[in-house]
């Protein structure tokens, strides 16, 4: 593909002379090993002028292509389009991108000799213009740009890696020509400074510099960019930093936070994941531990705690990185996490690949051998996490999420760890540390009482004693009396703190489909430490099997707790949010009928419906009293 189109059935030439044959093999090429729809194929084979026809005339082509190729099977029908199985050591485009991949690892880790060869290697493949006699529109348009501008990367990162060895003398014509080539790739108008510079002729260096900004502001109407202009700046001072690159150590990564003050009570739990993750390191597959919990349970400051005790079985280096996939702003796109790992990794940013896929390979590519921890925080899903797994054994992966993420254990034999509030010793232990052993002493059963009204929960327990620490006296059975009195929701919400208890629940909340919502809301009604899928259905009227598929739902989530004997349990905090969000809803929809009245001919002011739930044994039974509407 890296030229002509051809293609070898051993050593015998298969000849693919029809063009749109050839356009259709290409299409099927560039995604290799990935389904391609009919209809993008169609646009690579006949643009904006498919024949009334196109489906079976595409059957027609894939039909006679399977034939030219001898091995029907290399061409898959899939339930979304076609799929051509090749492996990457056949294809010219798969041998470039591995031996690149490899070429930017020994470059990150100042193995430039091996780095220059697996460059000169990758290269080797091109022949001419990627695709030069495969006449498809499409894929001129969007596939041959993209493929000639991972070449130009990889040619930059060959000079980089050679100028790092000061091999500046010969990189002179070979630069002169790429500049004339790319006179607006000011990459390498910056390469060719940098090596007229250290061959000493500085004049001419400053030259290149003016005439690339003059063919910058004729072009474009810009100046140049901030590598080139800092360039240029250090060659007028003659910064002695530009008479020799030093070679670059290979870096080790630390990006896990401080374990966070008072962290306690997690001692088992830790154990058990540095028990996983350990296990893994010998084993023939990257370990993955999944921590999951409710909000607010301490799972990110368990994750840290955990990085931070296993520093020394992974001396390579802990990656760490927030998804953001319970956050109130946009989750982190996994291209963005492997730009980041990618530079904490070594890799100069403008070496960094554009696409995902060359990313990754890169980033399986250094981590091969080594032996790195990559904690991936609040992970919504796990297509967030596929992605970002290491390719090979040594490495490990801890995930946090408050969902359990059961595409991994499926696919990657996850291990499951859950986390729950904390034992109620320990969080009074962790109220007396962070108020003071002194106000316990004095104030124990009061310290008691708020760890009880806060549930337990790692979160509520810290805002509440920030709270109290910020008063002037520090009364506890005061604040226990108007925490009781009040909104246990809104007592725990930390001033300019957006990280209060509520807007944690939110966050989780947001994510569910509106008719488990609706559940949620029924189930803070339910009195007692646990409930049933048969009492949830009576109380919302829907089929049995609808409720327990809503339980399921919730408690994947971590808003309710599964107990045994087919029972669940709503945690008292998460009690007070169900019944807030159910006022909150009926307090909208008596407002959407303000001025309306009931379409019964009751009042508007009126509550709808009440409810009350009565038990009395078994089964549990829901009264309505409604108004007349």
């Amino acid at each position: 593909m890296l030229g002509s189109l051809v293609v070898h059935r051993g050593e015998q030439a298969v000849l693919v002379g029809a063009a749109k044959q050839r356009s259709l093999l290409a299409a099927l090429l560039l995604r290799a090993g990935r389904s391609v729809s009919v209809d993008e194929l169609a646009e690579c084979v006949w643009a904006d002028n498919a024949p009334r026809r196109m489906v079976s005339t595409l059957r027609v082509y894939l039909m006679r292509l399977r034939q030219l190729l001898g091995e029907p099977e290399l061409i898959e029908t899939t339930s979304t389009g076609y799929v051509l199985r090749v492996r990457d050591q056949d294809l010219d485009l798969g041998r470039f991108e591995d031996l690149a991949g490899r070429g930017m690892a020994a470059s990150a880790a100042g193995e430039l000799d091996e780095a220059v060869a697996l460059f000169d290697r990758a290269l080797d493949e091109w022949r001419g213009p990627a695709l030069a006699d495969v006449h498809s529109e499409a894929l001129h348009r969007v596939e041959v740009p993209r493929l000639q501008e991972r070449k130009l990367d990889i040619e930059a990162a060959r000079i980089d890696a050679v100028l790092r060895k000061g091999g500046h003398r010969g990189l002179i014509g070979p630069l002169s020509r790429l500049t004339e080539q790319h006179p607006l790739r000011e990459q390498f108008w910056a390469q060719l400074m940098l090596a007229l510079y250290r061959s000493g002729s500085r004049a001419e260096a400053v030259d290149a510099y003016h005439t690339l900004r003059d063919l910058l502001a004729e072009r474009l109407g810009i100046d140049p960019g901030p590598e080139v202009e800092g360039l240029h700046s250090a060659m007028l001072s003659r910064d002695p930093a530009l008479d020799r690159a030093p070679v670059a150590q290979e870096p080790t990564p630390s990006q896990v936070a401080p374990v966070v003050a008072d962290f306690m009570g997690r001692d088992a739990e830790a154990e058990v994941i540095c028990g996983l993750l350990d296990a893994g390191v010998t084993s023939a597959t990257v370990p993955v531990v999944t921590v999951c919990g409710p909000p607010g349970v301490g799972k990110t400051s368990l994750a840290t705690f955990v990085a931070r005790q296993c520093h020394e079985r992974f001396p390579d280096g802990q990656l760490f990185a927030d998804l953001r996939g319970y956050s109130a702003g946009v989750p982190r796109s996994t291209s963005s996490v492997l730009t980041g790992f990618l530079r904490a990794l070594g890799v100069p940013p403008e070496q960094v690949p554009a696409e995902q896929d060359e990313q990754a390979a890169v980033y399986r590519t250094l981590l091969d051998g080594k032996r790195v921890l990559v904690v991936l925080d609040n992970v919504a899903h796990a297509e967030q996490v596929r992605p970002l797994l290491p390719g090979t054994p040594g490495c490990a992966v801890l995930v946090t999420s408050r969902q359990e993420l059961r595409g991994l254990i499926v696919t990657n034999d996850a291990r499951l760890v859950p986390l729950g509030v904390l034992a109620p010793g320990a969080a009074v232990a962790l109220l007396a540390r962070i108020l003071g052993e002194d106000v316990f002493a004095a104030q124990s059963d009061a310290v008691k009482r708020l760890a009880e009204l806060c549930g337990h929960l790692p979160l509520a327990l810290r805002i509440a004693a920030a709270n109290l620490v910020g008063r002037p006296q520090l009364d506890v059975a005061a604040y226990v009396r108007e925490f009781r009195s009040g909104d246990l929701l809104a007592a725990l919400s930390a001033e300019g703190d957006e990280a209060a208890t509520r807007a944690a629940f939110d966050l989780s909340y947001a994510k569910l489909p509106p008719p488990v919502q609706a559940t949620f809301q029924l189930v803070g009604h339910i009195p007692g430490p646990d409930f049933t899928p048969e009492a949830v259905a009576v109380l919302a009227d829907m089929p049995v099997v609808q409720a327990a598929r809503h339980l399921e739902r919730l408690a994947t989530t971590n808003l309710v707790q599964r107990k045994p004997g087919g029972r669940y349990h709503l945690h008292d905090l998460l009690r007070d949010y169900a019944l807030l969000r159910r006022a909150e809803q009926a307090r909208d929809e008596r407002a959407r009928t303000v001025g309306t009245g009931c379409a019964g001919g009751g009042s508007a002011r009126r509550p709808s419906c009440v409810l009350r739930v009565r038990e009395s044994g078994a089964p549990r039974r829901a009264l309505w009293r409604c108004c007349p509407s």
